[in-house]
């Protein structure tokens, strides 16, 4: 899936166009403003886990895989919570 925006990339000054479109790659400061996180938050994340793609010593985050991962991880924590409220389970 590839998003086409006629705003210019802020890093580069790239501008899409129906021959140069933007992929949904997404720098960390991009998946900082995203999860509203601070930057050492993020890398956090990345270590537990959050897939990123590294073009030498630059990271991008797939938008799709962040979306996929955030859901996944909001998954597990709700089954988390619901297996800690099983009576049987506290004591």
């Amino acid at each position: 899936m590839m998003y086409l925006t006629n705003e210019p990339v802020e890093e580069t000054g790239v501008e899409a166009s129906p021959e140069r479109p933007v992929l949904p790659l997404l720098t960390i400061k991009d998946v900082m403003r995203e999860l509203q996180l601070a930057r050492s938050s993020v890398e956090a994340l990345i270590r537990e886990g959050l897939p990123v793609i590294r073009f030498g010593r630059a990271i991008r985050v797939n938008r799709q895989s962040l979306e996929q991962w955030v859901k996944e991880r909001e998954r597990r924590q709700q089954q988390m919570r619901a297996i800690s409220q099983v009576p049987w389970a506290s004591k």
